[in-house]
């Protein structure tokens, strides 16, 4: 099945809590506490995304990777919160969640790819997100993508609980989209 990527609308914000609690449960577990994951609740989550998504100033691109008319995937992209990073030339993803029923179908490498071609064709020179350092998959997923940890941790508290996440970077000056690793179609490394 071909899988879309378009604008996420106000609409999709009960979808799209779906697919963040989805993979919030099945990727996290056993690295935040189940008492965290246990909680979550779509209903609540859905409210707080709807307002995110309504918000006129907001600076966050939020798209939504579609298959069979289902969201099945969500990327939320913007400004660097990094105050060691210069301004203007980067971007940060914020988030990209896949629900668990599509993990290793594409989904996740599009929507990252389609981001990265936005941010090439907008001459951004770098993205950087943040992961948590524990969670191994995802970590070799952004590798795969062509980003690498800059060495750069932060503690984060979820719940009670103090984990640490790592940033990763990939810089995106003088690249076109075909030369970056983690294609679909074959270009690339």
């Amino acid at each position: 099945m071909e899988i879309k990527i378009r604008m996420a609308t106000t609409a999709d914000a009960r979808e799209i809590s779906h697919c963040k609690i989805e993979g919030w449960q099945a990727g996290y577990r056993g690295i935040v506490p189940d008492s965290v994951l246990d909680l979550l609740d779509v209903g609540v989550e859905a409210e707080r995304r709807r307002s995110y998504l309504e918000d006129p100033t907001s600076e966050v691109i939020n798209l939504v990777a579609l298959k069979d008319h289902e969201i099945v995937g969500w990327l939320a992209f913007g400004p660097h919160r990094d105050p060691d990073l210069m301004p203007g030339g980067y971007e940060e993803i914020y988030s990209l969640y896949v629900l668990p029923t599509h993990w290793r179908s594409g989904v996740g490498h599009k929507l990252m790819q389609h981001t990265l071609d936005i941010f090439v064709e907008a001459k951004r020179s770098s993205t950087s997100l943040w992961v948590l350092e524990e969670n191994v998959s995802g970590r070799t997923f952004y590798e795969r993508m062509g980003l690498r940890p800059d060495g750069t941790r932060k503690p984060i508290g979820i719940g009670e609980n103090r984990l640490v996440e790592v940033r990763y970077r990939i810089l995106l000056t003088g690249h076109d989209t075909a030369s970056l690793p983690g294609r679909l179609d074959g270009k690339g490394s």
